[in-house]
């Protein structure tokens, strides 16, 4: 078996529909009448998906956690493009958003922190927007940052792995001795 790759010489444009002409008779030889064929293709709808796994402790900190998650692109799209969809403060304020970009894998796992907890709960403001990699997707959520002292569950999920279990999220260390 042969297998013919197209590549086309410049960029594709996102979730477009395209008529392309293929002239086989140029490359081998064929019957009469199958020189050539005409086949449709579209290109992918750029999306993405964010996921974030709850507020945690940072480093066993009783007054700085961390958000961690990513953002899923339904294409191929660069790590700076991606970094542009997520803003995220706290009270207003700007927080710093670090990044690990697996382009080819389509993933952007994203780290905020440090998240500072004061003496009264806070709000940890995302939003999302994705025009920077043409996708008409904006969205907006609010986690509650726990004052400190405040001992609270954060989080509660399924997880399904190896083995599953329940994963509870703490608003402060829990010790490994500790009932």
């Amino acid at each position: 078996a042969r297998t013919i790759e197209f590549r086309p010489e410049k960029e594709l444009q996102p979730a477009t529909a395209y008529s392309v002409k293929f002239n086989l008779g140029k490359l081998v030889k064929t019957a009469p009448g199958q020189e050539s064929f005409t086949f449709r293709m579209e290109t992918i709808r750029p999306a993405y998906a964010m996921k974030e796994y709850g507020l945690r402790s940072l480093n066993g900190s009783n007054d700085q956690m961390e958000l961690m998650g990513i953002i899923e692109t339904s294409d191929v799209e660069k790590g700076e493009a991606v970094q542009q969809i997520l803003e995220a403060s706290l009270n207003g304020d700007a927080l710093k958003i670090n990044w690990n970009h697996r382009e080819s894998e389509r993933l952007h796992e994203f780290t905020i922190s440090p998240v500072k907890r004061t003496n009264t709960a806070s709000s940890l403001a995302l939003s999302l927007d994705g025009a920077s990699i043409s996708a008409n997707i904006t969205s907006t959520s609010t986690l509650k940052v726990p004052a400190i002292g405040d001992f609270m569950v954060l989080k509660v999920s399924a997880v399904q792995d190896n083995e599953s279990y329940v994963l509870v999220q703490f608003s402060d260390p829990v010790e490994s001795s500790q009932d």
